[in-house]
């Protein structure tokens, strides 16, 4: 009869166990749990359609009988490789998306909220535990109306418990889609430090070869104005000038050699800079760019940009448009969980096991011990704790909602700065170019000249000067368009593929 009875009891435990975890994945209250999810009110829901409606500039609308396949593939996941005159950055990027201490550092928190996730599903699943205990009390002689034939007692447990609190509204469940929009949450992180780094190697590196190439131009420069002072000393010696008319060409030497030395300051800067994002030291560095080929702006073209006509899901695909969506979501599920927080929960608890007074009688049937306990709870007065739980959620939903609009004009507005500079540069460039073409002919009229000993050396020497200053001119905006270009890019999401949000 005891054996019959210890796997009843046995029985019973594994049945809960069962019905528990079936409770978990299907819940039969389903009317209830819809009614107490909490989904956007319709001026709420009204309010995130305008949202990206009204936010969206008409240029970057796309009429429904247009298709936007082609479109959308700008910019490329490896975009970098668009860049004829930074060949570098298809090394440099790869190398910092994998060395980065600080991308690797933010990487590993998809994994903690995978845990988390983890964590979170463990509750909607029963606990089961087995133990053992000794207890060892003696008692007073008086603390017992009759006397007592001995004092002390020895006890000896063994028990197997299981408690599991059932799911009977899906506050659980909610929490664990909760914790796994977290981990989509942790993701859109990640591809945000991604794009930024990315942005950040290649204008660190943009600026990088434009002053290289600005430097290398200034020691043209200073070299032409070496041969002007010297062309003016001779004049001074021979006495077709006086002595004080080499003193502005000596400041204009000593001008051009101070711009070399800030150039080339800023140049180390910008490899340190360079070095620190691509988790180098910079000595190590230095000794891996000297082995590589360095880029060129000289004599290159405006790098062309993206112009108008763009779908607005380019910027509704951005990390940081999809990160808002991903904690309204979660705010929304706060919501259903603090409603439920009203209603009344069940927690099942049961145990079986041995228990005796001495060791030697704990290993018998007749030390079988068991106890089976469902309860119910049901909140009455809290203090207003559950209302204002209630009132908060909702209020960080509206607080989201904001921000989502805050974040979506963000965006907007940095995708129309970024084609309303790229636009602007790419004006003073064509002037830029066209005073250079016009310098240049002048230094080729000037050469003309000296070669038919028309005219002397100093026209030749001041015109390839301007021209050389007009070269200058072209290379910082052939890189203000290429580091226009990058942030555009930016701007569109970096070329990464949207999150699939559920």
């Amino acid at each position: 009869m005891r054996k019959s009875f210890f796997w009843i009891q046995t029985g019973l435990l594994a049945y809960l166990a069962i019905t528990c975890h079936s409770l978990a994945l299907a819940n039969p209250l389903q009317k209830v749990k819809t009614f107490w999810l909490a989904k956007p009110t319709p001026q709420q829901q009204n309010a995130i359609t305008t949202t990206q409606t009204q936010q969206t500039p008409s240029q970057w609308q796309t009429p429904p009988s247009e298709t936007i396949v082609l479109t959308t593939q700008f910019p490329l996941a490896t975009w970098w490789e668009t860049f004829p005159t930074l060949t570098g950055l298809r090394t440099l990027i790869p190398q910092a998306l994998a060395a980065n201490p600080t991308l690797q550092a933010i990487t590993q928190q998809v994994a903690i909220a995978q845990q988390q996730a983890k964590l979170t599903q463990a509750q909607q699943l029963p606990q089961v535990g087995i133990g053992a205990s000794y207890l060892q009390q003696q008692y007073g002689k008086n603390q017992f109306l009759f006397p007592l034939q001995k004092r002390t007692f020895s006890s000896f447990q063994t028990p197997l418990t299981l408690s599991y609190e059932l799911d009977t509204w899906g506050k659980f469940q909610n929490r664990t889609q909760q914790a796994k929009l977290g981990v989509l949450l942790a993701t859109t992180q990640v591809q945000s430090a991604k794009i930024q780094l990315a942005s950040l190697v290649a204008s660190t590196y943009a600026n990088q070869v434009r002053l290289q190439d600005l430097i290398t131009l200034q020691q043209v420069i200073i070299k032409t104005y070496q041969q002007l002072l010297a062309h003016q000393q001779r004049l001074v010696q021979f006495k077709q000038a006086s002595a004080d008319s080499v003193i502005p060409f000596q400041q204009q030497l000593d001008a051009a050699k101070i711009d070399q030395q800030n150039w080339q300051a800023s140049l180390q800067l910008a490899k340190h800079q360079l070095a620190l994002l691509l988790g180098q030291t910079p000595a190590n560095f230095e000794k891996s760019v000297e082995k590589s080929a360095i880029d060129s702006f000289i004599g290159q073209a405006f790098p062309t940009t993206l112009a108008g006509g763009h779908p607005s899901e380019l910027v509704l695909h951005r990390p940081d448009v999809q990160a808002v969506e991903l904690q309204l979501k979660q705010a929304g599920i706060e919501i259903a969980i603090a409603r439920k927080e009203f209603l009344p929960s069940l927690k099942l608890t049961a145990s079986t096991g041995l228990a005796s007074v001495g060791l030697n009688n704990l290993f018998k049937w007749s030390s079988l011990s068991s106890y089976f306990q469902p309860s119910i709870y049901q909140p009455l007065f809290t203090g207003g704790r559950l209302k204002a739980q209630l009132k908060i959620s909702q209020l960080q939903y509206e607080q989201l909602l904001k921000t989502y609009l805050g974040t979506l004009q963000t965006a907007f507005t940095e995708v129309e700065d970024a084609l309303a500079v790229a636009s602007a540069n790419a004006t003073v460039f064509q002037q830029v170019q066209e005073q250079t073409q016009l310098a240049q002919q002048a230094e080729a009229k000037a050469t003309k000249r000296l070669q038919a000993f028309i005219a002397g050396e100093m026209p030749v020497l001041q015109a390839r000067l301007n021209t050389l200053s007009y070269q200058q001119a072209c290379i910082q905006q052939v890189a203000q368009g290429t580091i226009d270009s990058i942030t555009l890019t930016k701007a569109l999401g970096g070329g990464l593929p949207p999150i699939s949000i559920p």
